[in-house]
């Protein structure tokens, strides 16, 4: 088991009254800190990602409008996302933390990962930031695993109280990439709806559960269909904690106990999504 937390996600400020806080993090840290078999994990560094990486899914003009909003910060990409100075630094190291992690899980140095990183990414399109989200950090894990070390078959599962549409919107004709959202519906974004299932020969790779306000424990999505052909080799989990006032209510254990049931092959997971309560 290994995971990645570092200072430099805090860079990114939005601002004190923005629920996308670098508190979330300073939490983490804490709680991490304070766990007692910590020195049995291993740690992974970040980097910061490469331009021709992040081309991987996003256009190249997303990726220089992203820049020039950080020179000029601040800067608001849409209503709530909003580009400090340090913003697109910090996007490019958790765009290039979680790249860490997929090498060091498909080199064979870990088999799970687990990456605390900032800001989040999966309303982020190819050719657009929304929701409080720059690079879509999980379709670039994705997209890296399957250029780096050829793997074919990738299932991205995504519980979240906000449905992911820049992750969808990634792989939406893509057979290959098999994704699949748990969020309350209708909420934001609007997408996520049973019908959205994909195009083209990527028909029947996108599998959304649209769930009421406050749905918990007692009601789980099922995994990847199919035999074991059809198993995945390599799986990306994004999960965020939701307000349970507002939304989705899955206590933290099950999360890992549904985590557990959908492994097949390699596994990186990684924080993102709603912030809680308590601003994780």
């Amino acid at each position: 088991m290994g995971f990645l937390i570092d200072d430099c996600y805090l860079l990114h400020d939005p601002g004190s009254r923005h629920p996308e806080s670098p508190r979330r993090l300073a939490a983490i840290q804490k709680a991490l800190d304070s766990h007692d078999t910590l020195d049995k994990w291993s740690r992974v560094e970040p980097r910061p990602a490469l331009r021709e990486e992040l081309e991987l899914i996003h256009h190249p003009a997303h990726v220089e409008r992203v820049e020039r909003a950080a020179q000029k910060a601040p800067s608001y990409l849409d209503p709530d996302t909003v580009v400090s100075s340090e913003s697109y630094r910090t996007g490019l190291y958790a765009a290039g933390g979680v790249l860490e992690c997929v090498d060091a899980i498909c080199s064979g140095n870990l088999t799970r990962g687990f990456a605390f990183v900032r800001p989040p990414g999966h309303h982020a399109e190819p050719n657009k930031a929304m929701g409080f989200c720059l690079f879509n950090n999980v379709a670039l894990a994705a997209a890296y695993a399957r250029q780096r070390y050829g793997l074919l078959r990738i299932a991205v599962v995504d519980i979240d109280l906000h449905h992911g549409n820049g992750t969808q919107a990634a792989f939406y004709d893509d057979p290959q990439v098999l994704y699949v959202s748990s969020h309350q519906y209708p909420y934001y974004p609007g997408t996520g709806n049973f019908d959205e299932a994909g195009i083209k020969e990527g028909k029947g790779y996108t599998l959304n559960f649209p769930l009421p306000a406050g749905t918990g424990d007692d009601v789980l999505f099922p995994g990847p269909p199919g035999g074991a052909g059809r198993h995945p080799e390599g799986l990306r989990f994004c999960r965020g904690l939701a307000n349970p006032g507002c939304g989705k209510v899955l206590r933290r254990e099950n999360m890992f106990r549904s985590r557990g049931g959908l492994q097949h092959g390699r596994l990186t997971g990684m924080h993102q999504g709603c912030p809680g309560p308590d601003g994780t």
